[in-house]
């Protein structure tokens, strides 16, 4: 009776069991959404698990669990939009909603994320999500697992976000903006547009009294029409300039038309005005 072959008995087990076992992560590279995603080595990929979930683009384990443990997941899940800078509020929040708001980091963006606690078929869970203002697609990272761990879930979440890298719709200069201005950016914007606009006025106003007939008009026009330019600049900055300048040259357009209507019955007014006679010499003839 021939002997078994011990060294391919191994290899056949080895091999078996590396396909039964979930496959490591990897750099998640999206060229569709638009990010890229370094995870740590404990996160195993469970694409199974919310298979029936058409917005969840990726799932993942962290790590292994014993028996009666409950795992770690980390969803990535795909939005319909954008996000706009302001991001989520409390009045955005659903009615009814049971979490708290709190806000982290994401590529120097200030992002306002949600934390859940539930309990789950007997068991306290606790959920972090975090919207991501991407460019192409807002992405929402999901991590969600048992609540006592909650503090591994604190660890990992700033990790997976300074791993995760893409180009955002927001721009850095509102990075800059809601970190001087964090809870009044979108009023001081607005106090500036005013302002901006009142003063642009003053001086279209005073432009009329010294320049030549038909200048404010032409500069208004000129000014209306060359905001449609920049209507593709996604910056909300960028959207409240022209905004700021389709304003000042529809006003400045009245204004423009005004002076020209004055001016014209100025100059109708100094022509029908009858020419004094001319003073007759004292020495007649």
């Amino acid at each position: 009776m021939p002997r078994p072959n011990f060294p391919f008995i191994v290899l056949g087990c080895l091999c078996f069991l590396f396909l039964l076992s979930p496959i490591q992560a990897e750099t998640i590279d999206d060229p569709v959404l638009g990010f890229t995603l370094e995870l740590p080595p404990e996160f195993i990929e469970r694409p199974e698990i919310f298979k029936s979930r058409p917005d969840v683009a990726y799932a993942f384990q962290y790590g292994e669990v014993a028996e009666g443990e409950r795992p770690v997941f980390l969803v990535i899940k795909k939005f319909h939009g954008t996000i706009s800078p302001e991001g989520i509020q409390e009045k955005d929040l659903p009615e009814g909603f049971r979490g708290k708001l709190f806000e982290t980091k994401w590529q120097g963006f200030d992002v306002a994320g949600s934390e859940v606690s539930e309990n789950l078929n007997g068991v306290d869970t606790i959920t972090y999500n975090v919207p991501i203002p991407l460019k192409v697609r807002a992405i929402q990272v999901k991590l969600f697992g048992p609540a006592d761990r909650t503090e591994e879930l604190n660890t990992l979440l700033p990790e997976i976000l300074d791993n995760l890298k893409g180009e955002s719709n927001w721009s850095s200069s509102e990075a800059i903006s809601t970190q001087l201005f964090p809870d009044s950016y979108a009023t001081v914007l607005l106090v500036m547009a005013i302002v901006g606009v009142v003063l642009s006025l003053v001086f279209l106003w005073f432009a009329s009294t010294r320049t030549p007939k038909g200048t404010v008009l032409i500069v208004a026009v000129a000014l209306y029409a060359s905001s449609w330019q920049f209507d593709d600049v996604p910056v909300r900055e960028m959207h409240l300039v022209i905004g700021m300048m389709r304003m000042i040259g529809f006003a400045g357009g009245i204004l423009g038309l005004i002076d020209l209507i004055r001016r014209s019955k100025t100059k109708q007014e100094e022509e029908k005005e009858p020419i004094p006679p001319e003073p007759e010499s004292e020495t007649g003839s």
